[in-house]
């Protein structure tokens, strides 16, 4: 599946960027906050219809799913799908457009704040896509580091602190799994990009007021972020415009100014993601 996957490290998908930038009626986004046991957010593409149902039992913050697909005519399940690997890839390549339309001319260095899964599926895309002069990395622990390192397979320093790790950096990646902000705006420099990934609840925080009050914000559902988002909701910092806005030119890119673009996730990226997946599966058992 993570081969099928990499049509999305591209980040050139049209049916991909186009459906983060039309939104269909017949998608439905229900907050994370609402969700119990066999609830699910849905989105059609193409003929697929794609449920998300959520597994409530949660370890280290992170919730577990599949992505069961079905036909609109037939109304049968064709095929189900490892969630956690659909989310981890689309994730990255939604953070990479966002990096790919907002972050400075030139950029050289990459930072990521956090070392788990979201961490290494953000490196892949962001390493493969663009290139940087140096990538950093910081974990609350000397040992996430030291095993970011080694997995990765290629360049990137390991700080001792999230201080260290992004000051004068270009591209900032916060994929922690904090509920207190670990990146504040004093140490971002004017002009970086920063994707907010992690803080998927309205009480929880990876950036500080001063970030979220000094940047042009950006995110994936204005919806979603004004519910669910606590980097949104606790700074109250103002909106600028969905990524689909600036996709479909009736927002503009603002690259000049420091950037933030928060991250929560929407059905329909799924909905996509698996159907690359379902696609490439044909193509191959059709030869």
């Amino acid at each position: 599946m993570e081969r099928a996957l990499g049509l999305l490290w591209c980040v050139e998908s049209d049916d991909f960027k186009f459906k983060i930038g039309v939104k269909q009626q017949c998608l439905t986004r229900h907050a994370r906050s609402e969700l119990d046991t066999d609830q699910f957010q849905r989105g059609t593409v193409n003929g697929a219809y794609v449920g998300l149902f959520t597994n409530q039992g949660q370890t280290n913050k992170q919730i577990s799913f599949s992505c069961d697909c079905f036909t609109l005519i037939l109304a049968i399940s064709i095929q189900v799908i490892d969630g956690e690997v659909i989310t981890n890839m689309r994730t990255a390549a939604v953070s990479a457009i966002s990096a790919k339309l907002l972050m400075p001319p030139g950029a050289e260095v990459l930072t990521i704040l956090g070392t788990g899964k979201q961490a290494l599926s953000h490196y892949k895309v962001f390493t493969e896509i663009f290139s940087f002069k140096e990538v950093r990395v910081w974990s609350r622990t000397k040992k996430g580091v030291e095993r970011f390192v080694c997995s990765v397979g290629g360049p990137v320093k390991g700080c001792s602190s999230a201080e260290e790790a992004v000051r004068g950096a270009d591209v900032i990646v916060t994929v922690t799994g904090s509920t207190e902000p670990v990146l504040f705006g004093q140490w971002v420099k004017a002009g970086a990009h920063v994707a907010a990934v992690g803080a998927c609840r309205p009480d929880w925080r990876e950036l500080d007021d001063v970030l979220m009050k000094a940047a042009v914000v950006y995110v994936d559902s204005r919806e979603g972020a004004l519910s669910e988002s606590g980097d949104v909701l606790l700074s109250g910092a103002e909106v600028f415009a969905e990524l689909g806005d600036v996709i479909n030119g009736t927002k503009s890119a603002q690259r000049e100014k420091t950037t933030v673009f928060k991250s929560l996730g929407m059905g329909v990226e799924d909905a996509v993601s698996a159907k690359l997946v379902f696609d490439q599966w044909k193509l191959k058992a059709t030869k």
